[in-house]
């Protein structure tokens, strides 16, 4: 074999060691770009009021109607009261109820029915009107209140948002997503008092450097669905 022949075998075997010329090193961009963010089309999941909150609210707004509409009878009388007893001549041409030997201050007609005055009849009716609006306006801003998880698809960029009598979204929170950008779930365990074992999981978004960010009313398909992110346990 002749120098030159036994230079070329020595290439073919290692370029680097018989030859002093670097190897060639190429690089999987494919690593590089997985990570990297590639715009699409706009995601978005949206919740409602849970049917449990619709129960709960009606209670609670029934409730609160009840007591209110009781103060405003007892300060405001639009149905004059009837005196249970006998009524006693007042001198002035009214009458008092005496009510268990004690004589009440109302003011009351042979009849026995409580004179109530016209413009305090209009205040009670007032009141009652207010008392219902505000109700209404509150039921119907609990139940048209909706959750928003949206990414915006150009950007890689998930908004928070909440709206309310279907007007446009209010943004809560925004949240600039990373390529090291992932999703924590944590599931706790819950015991009763009967030793009945219930599960709840949670979510947030974990970005390195930066504080997480909880997320809520939605299903972890969803969260997987809008964000892309990595769900990881």
């Amino acid at each position: 074999m002749t120098e030159k022949e036994g230079i070329k075998q020595a290439a073919f075997w290692d370029v680097s060691e018989n030859t002093g010329v670097e190897p060639e090193v190429t690089t999987d961009e494919s690593d590089n770009t997985a990570k990297e963010f590639q715009p699409h089309e706009p995601r978005e999941k949206t919740s409602g009021t849970h049917l449990f909150d619709v129960f709960t609210q009606i209670f609670i707004v029934g409730f609160a109607l009840l007591f209110a509409f009781s103060f405003v009878e007892d300060t405001w009388h639009v149905f004059p009261w009837e005196c249970p007893n006998e009524v006693v001549d007042a001198g002035d041409g009214t009458f008092q109820c005496q009510h268990s030997g004690i004589i009440e201050t109302q003011e009351y007609d042979s009849s026995g029915l409580e004179i109530v005055e016209p413009m305090e009849k209009i205040i009670g009716v007032m009141m009652y009107f207010i008392l219902l609006f505000l109700s209404v306006l509150y039921c119907w801003a609990r139940f048209s209140k909706k959750h928003h998880l949206r990414h915006l698809g150009e950007e890689n960029t998930i908004v928070i948002m909440t709206s309310r009598f279907g007007k446009i979204p209010k943004i809560n929170n925004t949240i600039h997503l990373q390529p090291d950008s992932f999703i924590q779930r944590t599931t706790k365990q819950f015991t009763d008092q009967d030793g009945d074992t219930s599960t709840s999981s949670y979510y947030e978004i974990q970005t390195q450097g930066q504080k997480p960010v909880e997320l809520s009313r939605f299903s972890e398909e969803d969260y997987a669905y809008v964000t892309g992110l990595e769900i990881r346990r």
